[in-house]
C-alpha cells in the first residue's frame, strides 16, 4: 500500500514538472497582451483629447462649476439644475 502511494506521488510530481515548462514556454506567451503605443488620434475642430486617448466633444468641466444643463432634441427639451439646498441635480419640474 505504501509503495503504491509513493508511486502515485512520484508520477504526480513528474507530471507537474512536465507541465511547468509547458505553461512557461507555450501557454503564458499566448496569454500575454501586446501593449501597443497608439499615436494620439487626429482631432477635429472643437474636439478635446481626454484621458486614455478618448475624444471628447466638450472640455472637462468640474461638477461644482455646473449650474444647469439644457438638453434639446427631437423628443423635446428638458433642463437639469442644481438645487441650492442640497447641491444635487434634478430635472426641472420633476424634483
Amino acid at each position: 500500500m505504501i509503495k503504491k502511494q509513493k508511486l502515485t506521488l512520484l508520477i504526480g510530481a513528474l507530471v507537474l514538472l512536465a507541465l511547468i515548462p509547458l505553461y512557461i514556454f507555450v501557454i503564458a506567451p499566448l496569454l500575454q497582451v501586446e501593449q501597443v503605443e497608439d499615436e494620439p488620434p487626429t482631432l477635429l475642430p472643437g474636439e478635446v483629447l481626454g484621458s486614455s486617448n478618448r475624444i471628447l466633444m466638450f472640455e472637462h468641466v468640474e461638477r461644482a462649476a455646473i449650474e444647469s444643463i439644457l438638453v434639446h432634441n427631437d423628443k423635446g427639451e428638458y433642463k437639469f439644475f442644481r438645487d441650492d439646498e442640497d447641491g444635487n441635480f434634478y430635472i426641472k419640474g420633476m424634483k
